[in-house]
């Protein structure tokens, strides 16, 4: 059995060697298919169905709160530590997103990300400090030793990797800590961090804010459904002794699969770019089975001598699968090798949204899939070829030619049918990419409500006690924005914690003069954006008043506090009614605000978002606890209007602030443009990757059509040249060939439409803007595939239009 297998595959190496053109574009056709597969589920076996990389992960789960509207992270530090503290299911931990702050040494400062995490965090995951210890009871608590466990790359940056690390001091934010440990190399979590500090989860009020993530590891013996039935409890006994921590309409928490939680946002988007580079790898299949048809009906006098000399049936098919699968496995070859170029480049292109848990790699499993796909491939599309030929009549064979038996009938139909669903696939792809197109057009001709034009944001930390009292702040802003002024070009220069377009400082409001109808306020705690600015800052940014004034120099600290609020705001909180003269509060230390100007609605939070209710105070009158919690989670920004595109404004602005204070780093550079752009990151890559998937099909499906005309027109040169010498005119023979070519493209672009229909809710959440059965864009992508069928069917045509046809009927 073994030998006459490698009986079979040496002859079938020899007669690919002789036809080298059909083997290459088959192992191109297959390598372009399998490759991009293997590229693409090597990122979804990372995220989806690798296990984590942590000892039993299948015990790791998210603590979540449940709405009607599907379950949320955030948690209170309040709920967290009831959890904590009353759970019996599970060991719990919890973490703040990592924030940026100085690391000090000597008279440099360099930005690192930091990562609050609690006592309990290392040990949920199974994973312990590579050097030192981690974190106690006693530096958890409010008030404990400052101290920090540092990321291996951290350690390596900036102790060399020494062992003496353990136990030295490191400034951060003016606050000396002392390295308790060094996490291992492979220990990443969510937002990559450089190090990590003590969470000391926050109590006061509410509990301070749902800015807090809880994963838990479920204790030997309880299965998630009792996991699950303990916290309902646990939660309800919250609900009676912390109903401030219960919101309206809130369902019992509970917990979820660490994994399956993680991947919830690109779980849908990965899911369907793996479909779409599936209809690839079907597109590539079938043209190469066509490839395998054109091959097999040249070479029937070969396989009629085989069996005229005793070759039974299941031995010429053998021997032709034989051949398919070796191309295959060849074309899965190449596609691996593709897919390691690849992956790295898909990685690069991933933006932030796509978050990566795991390294992702061409590993065992997805090695193994390929390998299964290319077998599975050469097997299922190499039996038509291989069924077609074993039926040939050895007569017909033994004509002139051979051909005749083999390409007519069955196998005729079977190349025209495999042509139609390569079209059919092919706007099925065509169209998704037109609607992503379409929906990126759409989001990037949105007008975010301010002057994008030469913006520059400088963003910075200013976290911790150098900046922590007004009168530092307030005296380095003041500083700042008069250094910035003087480089050459600037227009103007402002300050803001937090630019439009991202995530903002969520403040509770009290609106003091809507009251309700028992005398009562009908809006208090309700949620704005509160945003601090400099002076200048409006009008840097480009940003109208709709009515009222803005703020001027006269808005200082012992002048009657003031704030301007958005569109969105007075509609919501006043309706048809002005805003401007109406007071609010936030912070009860500062009174009552005054509502002086209306300012037009800006996208604050993200372009295809709706608009939320903002408010700004001006700089010198921020109550100092909200500029301490802002800076706390985000890092404010100086933005600078400068009168034209400057590449060396980066290096001026560092140099300003490097004379200024050489201990306060800028921790990054963007242009507002580059906010705006990053914020379609998402959009741009699954559009990116289907237009290349799109691209890819509508050209194997043009080499397909290509390849069935040309090889019927050959087929058909006897009955040209006759109809030629009877007197038809190459113009009725040129319509004729080209539209053999257009018939196939009608059926299939009628295929792809009723598919594209169906498949239209697949869709729907990645576009805006724009219907996914969009009559303009369906209407397009059949344009382009009847017009490409068109050039594709040309060349064979005037191929046949130039025939002789004394010489084309006597050869044949």
């Amino acid at each position: 059995m073994v030998e006459t297998f490698w009986q079979d595959a040496r002859y079938a190496l020899r007669t690919l060697r002789r036809a080298p053109a059909f083997a290459l574009a088959a192992l191109v056709t297959l390598a372009l298919g399998i490759g991009a597969n293997a590229a693409i589920f090597s990122v979804v076996h990372a995220v989806l169905l690798r296990p984590l990389p942590y000892p039993e992960p299948e015990r790791l789960v998210q603590f979540v709160r449940r709405h009607p509207g599907g379950p949320q992270d955030g948690q209170t530090g309040r709920r967290y530590l009831f959890f904590r503290d009353h759970s019996d299911a599970a060991v719990m931990a919890a973490w703040r997103n990592p924030t940026g702050i100085n690391l000090v040494a000597g008279d440099s400062a360099e930005f690192v990300r930091m990562m609050p995490v609690s006592k309990e965090f290392f040990d949920v995951f199974g994973v312990r400090p590579a050097l030192g210890t981690a974190f106690t009871a006693d530096h958890d608590r409010a008030g404990g030793p400052a101290a920090a466990i540092l990321s291996h790359g951290l350690w390596l940056r900036r102790f060399g990797g020494g062992r003496d690390a353990i136990g030295q001091s490191i400034v951060l934010g003016e606050q000396s800590h002392v390295v308790l440990g060094v996490m291992p190399p492979s220990f990443s979590w969510l937002s990559p961090a450089d190090l990590y500090v003590p969470l000391r989860p926050s109590t006061t009020g509410p509990g301070g804010g749902f800015n807090y993530g809880v994963v838990a590891r479920l204790r030997s013996g309880i299965t998630l459904e009792q996991a699950n039935a303990s916290a309902a409890a646990t939660w309800q006994a919250m609900s009676v002794e912390f109903p401030n921590q219960i919101l309206k309409g809130e369902l019992p928490s509970g917990f979820e699969p660490l994994q399956k939680n993680l991947a919830k946002d690109v779980r849908a988007a990965l899911l369907t770019i793996l479909g779409a580079v599936a209809l690839l790898l079907v597109i590539a299949c079938a043209n190469t089975a066509n490839l395998l048809l054109a091959r097999t009906a040249g070479r029937g006098r070969e396989i009629a001598v085989r069996a005229a000399l005793g070759a039974g049936r299941g031995r010429i098919v053998r021997q032709l699968l034989t051949e398919s699968v070796i191309l295959a496995v060849g074309g899965g070859v190449l596609g691996v090798l593709l897919a390691y170029w690849a992956v790295p480049v898909l990685l690069t292109l991933t933006p932030p949204g796509f978050r990566v848990y795991q390294e992702v790699r061409l590993d065992t499993t997805v090695l193994s899939i390929a390998l299964a796909i290319a077998i599975a491939t050469g097997l299922v599309f190499g039996l038509a070829p291989a069924v077609a030929v074993s039926h040939a009549s050895l007569v017909d064979a033994f004509r002139e030619t051979g051909a005749g038996a083999i390409s007519s009938g069955r196998s005729a139909w079977v190349r025209r049918t495999l042509v139609v669903a390569e079209i059919a696939l092919c706007m099925l792809l065509l169209v998704g990419a037109g609607l992503l197109v379409k929906t990126f057009i759409r989001i990037r001709a949105i007008e975010p409500g301010f002057d994008l034009t030469n913006v520059v944001t400088a963003r910075m930390s200013l976290q911790g006690e150098r900046y922590a009292t007004p009168e530092s702040y307030l005296r380095f802003f003041e500083q700042g924005i008069e250094r910035l002024r003087r480089i050459p070009g600037v227009r103007s220069a402002a300050v803001v914690n937090g630019v439009p377009i991202e995530r903002g400082l969520n403040l509770n409001v009290d609106i003091l003069d809507v009251l309700d109808g028992s005398g009562k306020l009908r809006f208090e705690d309700a949620l704005t954006d509160w945003r601090y600015v400099s002076v200048e800052y409006f009008s840097t940014m480009g940003m109208r008043a709709a009515s009222g004034r803005t703020f001027n120099e006269s808005d200082t600290k012992g002048a009657p506090p003031v704030a301007l609020v958005n569109e969105e705001f007075q509609r919501r909180f006043y309706g048809g009614e002005s805003a401007v003269g109406h007071r609010i509060r936030v912070y009860d230390s500062d009174g009552a605000i005054e509502i002086v100007g209306i300012v037009r609605n800006v996208k604050e939070s993200g372009l295809t978002s709706r608009p939320i209710p903002v408010m700004y105070v001006p700089l010198a009158q921020a109550n100092p606890s909200g500029v301490r919690t802002s800076h706390g989670y985000f890092p404010m920004s100086w933005v600078v209007k400068t009168s034209a595109a400057s590449p060396s404004i980066e290096r001026e602005i560092r140099e300003a602030f490097r004379d200024l204070d050489p201990r306060q780093p800028v921790s990054s550079f963007r242009t507002m443009e580059d906010v705006r752009s990053a914020s379609m990151g998402d959009r741009r890559f699954q559009m990116t990757l289907l237009m290349v998937f799109a691209s890819i099909g509508l050209l194997l499906a043009t080499a397909g059509v290509y390849g069935v005309v040309a090889y019927t027109a050959g087929q058909r040169t006897r009955e040209f040249g006759i109809r030629l010498a009877l007197g038809a005119t190459r113009a009725r023979i040129l319509r004729t060939v080209i539209a053999d070519g257009v018939l196939l493209a009608i059926v299939g672009v009628a295929i792809g439409i009723g598919a594209s229909l169906l498949s239209a809710r697949a869709i729907e959440g990645f576009v805006w803007g724009v219907s996914p059965r969009d009559p303009a864009t369906f209407a397009i992508v059949a344009a382009v595939l009847v017009v490409v069928t068109i050039g594709a069917s040309l060349v064979p045509a005037l191929r046949a239009i130039r025939l002789n046809p004394i010489r084309a009927i006597r050869e044949q």
